[in-house]
């Protein structure tokens, strides 16, 4: 068997046993089929630049997101403008950052100061603080903190990272008494992104630190934990449990707290920093699916500049696996069902605390469905380049699979006859891709699509073979291909 392996673009062609991957997901033995995203919500005004979502102590759940003038609520399907009196007004290239501190979302960006809304109490974003603004926010500890700062007694300070009163988001008066404060990282370039928790990551252009809570007088102790490495794509950062996954200037990494470690080396970085669109390679963004275990990063191929991240890396955490998916995303965010109450026509059946309905048609055991009238139910969402909210579960799309280079009889050519692909589900067809040395190209024969029997006949002469499987339709596992073939001369 040939096996459709780990896909490692940075490797040379010969015996490597994963050339292309590209509309699949990567799995412990093979891929499975990737589905489009399928659009759920109307459009924003323009490209989303950030989102949240939260669950408030009644358990109803919230969708909040921005653009570059508004900052919207999600209602069902439909979006409500819920901006500050004004709107806003984003530079090209800024996100929003959004974080929850108990009952209140805070949202910041370069040009606007620092906003809040509390739902139940709240019908627009206002000012949290009239005179501070920020590129990144997050919440360690029990302190809010951000970096990248403006107020108008210091101006612009890019190398800040400044933090609230202890438990209060709404005091950033300097205090010994309230442990609000602020400091300035002395190397490093400009603070890209932090990331909250016990401690906090501070990302910067070419460094890490570690803010560490240590208490009065200094509060939080920064530490120089990557001195070399820091991040060029701020939204490219983040965390999943106790990892963090960034794009740095040589690459891809995960960072534990302590150190970092490339996850892209020889196997994929090459790749994208050709692929990738340099201008744009400030706007590539990260998201997270629980459900497959899988990093998403998106950005703009350098095939097609019409501005929109129209390609994706995925890395499969458990098996280090990588794959390439062509799918347009503006933003990633993981978003919570919004609360609904269900028209329940009746009760079907009663056994114990579990209790099945029907709903319009539709059958929902509560102990389950609860969760998603609530708003607890919690799934990735991305926005199409539509400016829309949806989810990977729309048709699956057409995934093309090729084998490594392999030699079937060392030292002579072979004619390969027939292919069997090990792929269960979905329509297919195959070619072979042969040449006689590694210096010449490869020629292709024609497609040949899988019979009954499950083969797919072929004739292809060379010392070296490719095969390349297109799949259409949902599959659920690709394996490898079984090849036939027969010796020939030294030729």
């Amino acid at each position: 068997m040939i096996p459709f392996a780990a896909w490692t673009p940075d490797q040379p062609d010969f015996e490597n046993q994963g050339l292309i991957v590209t509309n699949a997901r990567p799995i412990a033995k093979g891929y499975q089929s990737f589905s489009a995203l399928s659009e759920q919500t109307d459009a924003l005004d323009g490209r989303c630049l950030g989102g949240i979502s939260m669950r408030a102590t009644d358990a109803s759940g919230y969708i909040f997101a921005g653009d570059s003038t508004k900052l919207y609520s999600l209602a069902d399907t439909s979006w409500s403008n819920v901006s500050q009196a004004g709107n806003y007004a984003l530079n090209e290239g800024d996100f929003w950052e959004f974080a929850q501190f108990h009952e209140t979302i805070l949202c910041v960006t370069k040009t606007e100061n620092i906003q809040y809304y509390t739902p139940g109490s709240s019908s627009l974003f206002a000012d949290r603080n009239a005179d501070l603004q920020a590129a990144t926010i997050a919440v360690v500890r029990d302190f809010v903190v951000v970096g990248n700062t403006y107020d108008s007694a210091d101006g612009q300070q890019p190398w800040r990272v400044r933090w609230s009163a202890i438990g209060d988001e709404t005091d950033w008066t300097v205090s010994a008494v309230t442990g609000s404060d602020f400091q300035t990282m002395p190397s490093g370039g400009w603070v890209q992104r932090i990331i909250g928790g016990e401690f906090g990551l501070v990302f910067c252009e070419s460094k890490i630190y570690r803010m560490t809570y240590v208490g009065p007088p200094a509060i939080f102790q920064f530490d120089d934990l990557e001195s070399a490495k820091g991040t060029i794509a701020p939204q490219s950062v983040i965390k999943i449990g106790g990892l963090v996954y960034y794009l740095a200037a040589d690459g891809f990494y995960a960072c534990d707290g302590v150190q970092s470690v490339s996850i892209g080396a020889e196997i994929v970085n090459r790749f994208f920093f050709a692929d990738v669109r340099d201008v744009s390679i400030g706007k590539v963004v990260a998201g997270y699916d629980r459900e497959k275990n899988c990093v998403y990063w998106a950005y703009e191929n350098d095939d097609d500049v019409d501005g929109n991240n129209d390609s994706l890396l995925v890395y499969h955490i458990q098996t280090n696996k990588w794959a390439k998916v062509s799918v347009g995303v503006e933003v990633f965010g993981s978003y919570r069902t919004t609360s609904y109450t269900p028209d329940l026509d009746y009760l079907l059946l009663e056994t114990g605390d579990l209790l099945l309905y029907e709903d319009s048609g539709s059958m929902w055991l509560d102990e389950l469905a609860a969760k998603y009238w609530t708003g607890a139910d919690d799934a990735l969402a991305p926005f199409s380049v539509n400016h829309k909210l949806g989810f990977f579960d729309g048709d699956p799309l057409t995934a093309v699979l090729t084998t490594g280079e392999f030699q079937p009889v060392p030292g002579k050519r072979s004619r390969v006859t027939r292919l069997w692909p090990l792929v269960d589900g979905g329509t297919l067809t195959a070619r072979i891709g042969s040449r006689g040395s590694q210096a010449d190209s490869v020629a292709w024969t024609s497609s040949g699509a899988r019979r009954t029997s499950g083969s797919v006949s072929l004739r292809a002469n060379g010392r070296y073979h490719r095969a390349e499987i297109t799949i259409s339709g949902g599959f659920n596992d690709a394996v490898g291909i079984d090849a036939e073939f027969v010796p020939e001369g030294r030729q």
